[in-house]
Parts: structure tokens; C-alpha cells; sequence
């Protein structure tokens, strides 16, 4: 929970970046009140957004006004802990480069350059804003410039037509000239299998991506290294870093994670990353085809519970995670209906869980222009968590079918690979 205090202006003064080491202890059952102060470089931005750098970007948000090229705000925070900041036209987009920053009593200075140079961002106040930047300014001189002249090489072949192969382009140009969503969808899961396969690159561009890994290896080499020697708080964050990113990053080993997490879970025992990593984690590991599925309750619009084991139990069962403000969510549970009217009375159900942020006002518009013909439940300001359980804690949505006996079949099925299993029972 963000708890707001008050905007202030102006700020007329540049901040100077003292770079400290220290471990930190964080202050826990006690408020922390944080005073931002900074100024704007060559952007004429109109404000920022705050959130937690645990909380997914389209929930609670705090507007902080830029006049001036310059912000001020207070808040208080019930831990020691991460937010973001976010330029608001980017966020807005949903495309921003987040700036992250520890919520710590007293001041937290700011400088803030354009995006794209945001390696000259400064960031000062308290001991683990420091220990952040100081580990940045190491990173950026150990891998920026190497990955730099390699970025600049993929742009050159991007402009050139010559960065994908041949396969990946006749997909990307059917992809432009399709509108039907379905189309799409199809068209977007054979790039996914390109890309899977290592067939998306033409020979040039795989040299490039080759060596980016290869740099992208060698510091998460550096980073762990720092992580086992430094097990403070900032180090508790890397590891969230890390868990966030387990289902599209093929160098991180989860067995290396988890033993780096429970280190420094026993070293922030009460701290809300122990909790919260730890859920992502187990998470990664048992949201998995033949693992049981992840129990839980949650209300319909009526405020009446229902606990999800109980409505599957018996039943092939497909899990529909969406939001009303996911549009491939809602796409992907389309195809679902002919499915289950073909199916309800043969042993197949559908259990839709909605996630929604602040209100319902616009699940109940979408539920009444889509008329999805199964149990909707809701999932309002994740308070259930269940996308946090089922390891999608930054998606709109995902699908996972279940059997009879509870066990995952399936993670993202199609209507055909379902039609397929209810044949095979019928």
C-alpha cells in the first residue's frame, strides 16, 4: 500500500551521487516516510507514475506533476522497499523504462534524463539507494559499451531488412496484412515456434544475438557472484529481478535461485520479498503439465466464494485467467465457447477468473457484451494472488487445462487440442 502525504514545489538545485556500500537493515512495523526530490534533463515530461516494483504497472498508481522540469512528492511506505518510477506518457502506452528506486525515511534525490540516455540517471538518499547505484555504475562499466556497439549492429540490420530470416519475415509481413485476431494469434504462435527453434535469425543476426547471450552469461555470472557476497537488501531485489523474469530467461538455473532466495530469506525474514519472491518461485516449479493444480477461492460479482479444487474435481476443467482490459485474453476465451457448448455435458467445464483493478465496472461491460456462458469468479486488486500462483504475476491472462484428478494437462491449450482430449474420453 502506497500511502500518499502530499505534492510539493518547487526544487531548484542539481543532486550530487555519493556512492556508499553498506548493508541495510530494514525498519519493519514502522512507517517510512519518503521525500522524492529531483529535476528533469532535456524532456519537457508532465508527470510521473509511482507503484510498487512488486505490483504489475496497470494496478495502483500515484500521478506525481513534473512542473518546471522538476517534482516533489511525500509518501509513506509500510516496508523498506522497492517502487518505480515511470514517465507517465510512457507508462500510459504501456511501454516504459522503469527507474527504480528503495522507499527510505528522509530524501531520495533525483536526476532523470530521457530513456534513452538512461544510464546518466542519478539516484542518491539512503543506504541502499547507494548500494543500487554504485552495483549500476559497475554494470554499466563492465557491459554497457560492449552491449552498446552490439545493439547499434542489430538496429543496422533491423533498418536493413536483413536482422530475420526469411521464414520470420514472410510471418511478419502476412502479420501486417491480417486484421482477423484469430489470424493473428495463429500467426504469433509460429514466430513463438521460430524463435523457439532458433530459425528467426538470418545467419548475420544470429552472430550478433550470439554474442549479446554471450555477454548477457557473463554478467549474470557478475551478478550472482555479488549477490553471494552481499546479501543485503538490494541483493533480496536482484533475486526478485531474477524470479520475475524465470519463464523467458533460459540462463537462469532455478535450483541456483532458490538456494540464493532462501539465503536471503532467512536474512529478511519478515521482510515482504520473502513471501513474495517465494511464491514466484514455487510458482515456476509447479505450474507445470502433470503437477497438481494450485488450489484457490475467489468471489464472484455477488460476493459469493467458491473454491476452485471444488468445481474441478470430476471434470476436464479449463482454467481462464483474463482481464477485461486484456484484449488477447478475452480473443483467446472467444474460441473457447463453441468448445464448451459442445462439451459442458460431456464431462467439460470452464472456471473464468477475471482480473480487475480498483473496480468492476468494466469486467461487468465486457461480461455483458461477451455473454461468456460459464462461472466467472474475480480476482480484484490480486487479492486472491492467483496470478502469482499460477506464475503469470505480470500477464493479462493464461489457460491451463486440469483433469479429473486435478493434474495439469495443459498449459495455453487450443480448442482443438481440448475438442482432442474430451474425443478421447467420449
Amino acid at each position: 500500500m502506497i500511502n500518499q502525504i502530499k505534492p510539493c514545489f518547487p526544487l531548484k538545485k542539481c543532486f550530487f551521487l555519493f556512492l556508499i556500500f553498506s548493508l541495510n537493515t530494514p525498519l519493519l512495523g514502522q512507517k517510512i516516510t519518503c521525500i522524492l526530490k529531483g529535476e528533469v534533463i532535456d524532456r519537457d515530461s508532465e508527470a510521473l507514475v509511482l507503484f510498487k516494483a512488486t505490483a504489475d504497472s496497470r494496478g495502483e498508481k500515484i500521478t506525481i506533476p513534473i512542473e518546471n522540469r522538476v517534482f516533489e512528492y511525500t509518501f509513506e511506505s509500510d516496508a523498506k522497499e522497492a517502487f518505480t518510477l515511470a514517465f507517465k506518457e510512457e507508462a500510459d502506452r504501456g511501454a516504459y523504462m522503469p527507474i527504480h528506486f528503495f522507499a527510505e525515511d528522509g530524501e531520495v534525490l533525483f536526476q532523470l534524463h530521457p530513456s534513452e540516455n538512461v544510464v546518466m540517471n542519478e539516484i542518491s538518499g539512503g543506504k541502499v539507494n547507494n548500494e543500487m547505484m554504485a552495483f549500476n555504475r559497475a554494470n554499466f562499466d563492465l557491459f554497457w559499451d560492449r552491449q552498446k556497439v552490439l545493439r547499434d549492429q542489430h538496429s543496422a540490420l533491423q533498418k536493413e531488412g536483413r536482422l530475420f530470416s526469411e521464414a520470420m519475415q514472410e510471418l511478419s509481413k502476412e502479420l501486417q496484412n491480417t486484421t482477423d485476431r484469430l489470424a493473428k494469434n495463429e500467426l504469433y504462435k509460429k514466430m513463438s515456434e521460430l524463435r523457439e527453434n532458433k530459425k528467426d535469425l538470418s545467419p548475420e543476426g544470429k552472430v550478433i544475438m550470439d554474442k549479446l547471450q554471450a555477454i548477457g552469461e557473463e554478467y549474470g555470472a557478475w551478478k550472482n557472484k555479488y549477490i553471494d557476497e552481499n546479501p543485503s537488501l538490494y541483493s533480496f531485489f536482484l533475486i526478485f529481478q531474477d524470479a520475475r523474469s524465470l519463464a523467458w530467461n533460459k540462463n537462469l538455473s532455478i535450483v541456483d535461485l532458490r538456494k540464493r532466495y532462501d539465503k536471503l530469506a532467512k536474512a529478511f525474514p519478515e521482510h515482504p520479498y520473502t513471501p513474495f519472491v517465494g511464491k514466484m518461485i514455487a510458482g515456476h516449479a509447479a505450474v507445470k503439465v502433470g503437477e497438481d493444480l494450485i488450489d484457490f477461492s475467489a468471489p464472484n460479482l455477488d460476493g459469493k466464494s467458491f473454491q476452485f479444487s471444488s468445481l474441478a474435481t470430476g471434470k476436464v476443467t479449463l482454467l481462464d485467467l483474463w482481464a477485461s482490459w486484456c484484449g488477447p485474453c478475452i480473443v483467446k476465451s472467444r474460441t473457447m465457447v463453441p468448445v464448451y457448448e459442445a462439451y459442458k455435458d460431456k464431462g467439460f467445464t470452464v472456471v473464468g477468473v477475471a482480473r480487475e483493478f480498483k473496480n468492476t465496472d468494466r469486467l461487468l461491460i465486457a461480461l455483458e457484451r461477451e455473454k461468456f456462458p460459464w462461472l466467472n469468479l474475480i480476482d480484484l486488486d490480486d487479492q486472491q494472488e492467483i496470478w502469482l500462483k499460477y506464475n503469470i504475476p505480470y500477464s493479462g491472462g493464461g489457460t491451463f487445462l486440469i483433469d479429473e484428478k486435478g493434474k495439469i494437462l495443459e498449459i495455453d491449450p487450443t480448442p482443438e487440442s481440448i475438442q482432442k482430449v474430451m474425443e478421447e474420453r467420449n
